[in-house]
């Protein structure tokens, strides 16, 4: 596993840096979020998960720089919140980056896995990281 260091809560969504990839989402009411770095963009399981604890925390930002990765890692995201009357726990869904702009997976990606509940590991898209143009 590569290092892993605070990062920066700007800019929202993935950012290649001098060490790696910074990563930056918003989850206001996350207990924890945890970044997902993919082998291929099919792949159906992570081949690496980090877990960002309140340290990775600036407000509703959720930061890390991930020391390594480069353009075209594969990424999602899993939140982890109490399930409440304001709250889904959406823990068993991969999620894709809001802030993407290069999206992958469409040849497993299946919407109806996306949105019922349970685990959509074998359907769901990620995120390519790129360079800003």
């Amino acid at each position: 596993m590569a290092g892993i260091n605070i990062g920066q809560p700007s800019p929202l969504g993935s950012s290649i840096t001098k060490l790696g990839v910074n990563f930056s989402i918003v989850a206001t009411n996350a207990d924890f979020i945890e970044i997902l770095i993919f082998e291929e963009k099919n792949s159906t399981h992570p081949k690496c998960i980090y877990r960002l604890d309140e340290k990775f925390r600036s407000g509703p930002y959720w930061h890390a720089e991930i020391e390594g990765l480069t353009e075209n890692t594969f990424y999602a995201y899993r939140v982890y919140q109490k399930k409440n009357h304001i709250n889904k726990d959406y823990s068993d869904k991969i999620l894709i980056d809001p802030c993407s702009r290069g999206i992958v997976g469409w040849d497993n990606y299946k919407r109806e896995n996306s949105v019922n509940c349970g685990n959509n590991s074998n359907n769901a898209l990620k995120k390519c990281c790129l360079r800003k143009r």
